[in-house]
């Protein structure tokens, strides 16, 4: 390649700044600079070189210093990464370090730059090997149940939650605690959305044997609609109000309740969105929470107004849902919550970021008229 007569690249190199003389070399698609072979990186030989240009001759190629920038942890080294996979996840679900290792001693096998067909295939196959897309495992559990006493404890150290829009706890408090009698299995938490109480209400009416005083909301400027409950089972010892986590405003409710499950901190958040079309508040306040969730094992519960069957085709819905699964939370609840004649919405959920027993999670929709 003539490259001094090349007027839409730079002769210096990217890395080292020096002139770039010579044809066996690459410009940079990024940066339009030329880089020398020894600044491209290490070969073990003249032939996997002459193959890695001959593999980017007709193909975009970024160079050490535009990739660093692209993908900001190509750099580092094996046990570097590994660290730094544990700073953000203080409890890896399913990276530990011998497979990491297993993982790279692959990748670094493969010769990526091969023309030869019967080599490609095998570095297809290998990288399919590897390939999340290719070998994550979704477990999905969830179905419709009618016969409460199907729904049994398995074990002593299970955790069971239910959330119920209700709709009016004055009016169907009494209606919930006849169905919640019906479960032969010890609920742990519960989250009632849309309680519609207001400021002369009693919150003592509403509380539950074997279950702690609730922590709840109402609806701000003594509006009528929305307020959220969160009752914790007296099996659990303590339960603590997290005000940091937690949010309320005329259309939104975020209540975070913080309580010591197995020896292990467990953050539950029971939330409500009205669907009033002047409700611009939610998405903002709810990813500044979904930040401080990080560090913590945490469900989320309750009445989002985001139908999630409608992904597609809603933009806010989409960004609820990257929001959560961008933060790794998986929905529990995914099939209708909400069926009628004409229609068939989930709009209720329960989502999880613990994903180290995925395959023991099981939800349930209860059927109810």
């Amino acid at each position: 390649y003539d490259y001094q007569n090349d007027f839409t690249t730079h002769n210096d190199c990217s890395l080292c700044r020096k002139n770039v003389t010579g044809s066996e070399t690459l410009s940079c698609s990024t940066c339009q600079h030329w880089v020398h072979k020894n600044c491209i990186g290490k070969f073990a030989n003249r032939i996997e070189y002459q193959n890695f240009l001959k593999y980017y001759s007709s193909r975009e190629w970024d160079c050490p210093a535009c990739t660093a920038e692209i993908l900001p942890f190509i750099e580092l080294e094996n046990e570097e990464f590994y660290m730094l996979l544990l700073d953000m996840y203080c409890e890896p679900t399913y990276l530990n370090k011998e497979n990491f290792q297993q993982i790279y001693t692959k990748l670094k096998d493969v010769d990526f730059f091969s023309s030869d067909e019967k080599t490609l295939m095998e570095n297809e196959k290998y990288m399919n090997g590897i390939d999340p897309d290719h070998n994550f495992q979704d477990y999905d559990s969830c179905d419709y149940i009618i016969d409460t006493n199907l729904i049994t404890s398995q074990s002593s150290k299970e955790l069971n939650m239910v959330t119920f829009n209700i709709r009016s706890i004055r009016k169907n408090f009494e209606n919930f605690t006849f169905l919640l009698s019906k479960l032969k299995c010890k609920v742990h938490v519960i989250c009632l959305t849309e309680t519609w109480l207001g400021p002369l209400d009693n919150i003592k009416d509403f509380e539950l044997s074997d279950y702690h005083p609730p922590l709840y909301q109402n609806r701000t400027g003594h509006m009528h609609g929305g307020g959220v409950i969160t009752y914790v089972h007296k099996d659990i010892n303590s339960q603590k109000l997290v005000k940091s986590m937690s949010f309320v405003d005329e259309f939104n409710h975020c209540l975070a309740t913080e309580v010591k499950i197995n020896n292990k901190i467990t953050t539950f958040l029971n939330i409500y969105r009205s669907p009033n079309n002047n409700n611009e508040t939610f998405i903002d306040k709810f990813e500044s929470v979904l930040e401080k969730t990080k560090s913590r094992n945490c469900y989320i519960l309750g009445d989002s107004n985001y139908n999630l069957i409608n992904l597609e085709k809603h933009d806010e819905t989409r960004h609820y849902y990257n929001l959560l699964t961008s933060a790794a939370y998986k929905p529990l609840i995914t099939k209708p919550t909400r069926i009628t004649d004409s229609s068939r919405t989930l709009i209720d959920h329960i989502w999880t970021n613990d994903l180290r027993m995925t395959s023991l999670h099981q939800s349930h929709i209860i059927i109810t008229d």
